[in-house]
């Protein structure tokens, strides 16, 4: 992953995480946007504005970032290779372990982990010594070919793989994907739950339903019973008196 591309993948994680959240504006129901009353433009900002900021804040996103911020500017243990490079008019040679050495910083704190890369000094890394630089990125074997088990050996971009692909993986026990014949993430869970729960609720109201109607239907029944009886009587009453 080249930097232009980590900045851009790590700028749209950013800006999920800080984006402004608008409580008052709450996802429009479709009879709200069947009624008519708004035009399509004033639908789509709406909701625009109902989904901004959804994410804002949000642990599992902070997580990943963290992780890919943290492998970028960690140091390779184990590499030997040196490079030769220049730095304020001095020349030296130092060991391949880091990205700064090659000419790949982090920006100020407040970019939120922007890389910038120095063209002249990685092109003074790969033309002293290419393998050392390759070795930074692609260590997967030690000096002896056996493979490396512990993540502070393995290169930097063999970690950021496997950051990437454990943040894939948490999303997708989060989210679900839509490449998924039956989805078991936390959010289907949670959305299978609450559509159980709306059937048990109708269920339950369609029977009360039931029950009420019997009840009512009884007492119209007794009152047509009851005013049969009362005309009777009254009847019963006006032969009674001639």
């Amino acid at each position: 992953m080249g930097s232009d591309k980590y900045n851009e993948v790590l700028e749209a994680i950013n800006k999920k995480l800080y984006e402004e959240r608008y409580p008052d504006y709450r996802p429009l129901t479709e009879e709200q946007i069947e009624e008519g009353k708004l035009t399509d433009r004033q639908i789509d900002a709406w909701q625009d504005k109902a989904r901004s900021g959804l994410l804002k804040g949000d642990p599992l996103l902070s997580g990943i970032v963290a992780d890919m911020r943290s492998v970028l500017s960690g140091i390779v243990e184990g590499v030997t290779g040196q490079v030769t490079v220049s730095s304020g008019g001095r020349i030296y040679t130092t060991i391949a372990d880091r990205l700064s050495v090659i000419g790949i910083t982090t920006g100020a704190w407040t970019e939120k982990g922007k890389l910038y890369l120095d063209e002249s000094r990685l092109r003074e890394a790969l033309q002293s010594n290419p393998d050392a630089v390759m070795e930074l990125f692609t260590r997967t074997r030690d000096a002896d070919g056996k493979e490396i088990t512990d993540d502070e050996q393995k290169g930097l971009a063999v970690r950021l793989y496997d950051a990437i692909n454990g943040a894939i993986s948490r999303l997708t026990g989060q989210a679900g994907t839509a490449e998924s014949l039956y989805d078991n993430s936390y959010i289907s869970r949670r959305i299978r739950d609450i559509n159980e729960n709306i059937a048990v609720m109708e269920e339950r109201l369609q029977k009360l339903e039931d029950r009420y109607y019997r009840q009512f239907t009884a007492l119209e029944q007794a009152i047509a019973a009851m005013n049969v009886q009362s005309m009777w009587l009254t009847q019963q009453f006006f032969v009674s008196g001639q």
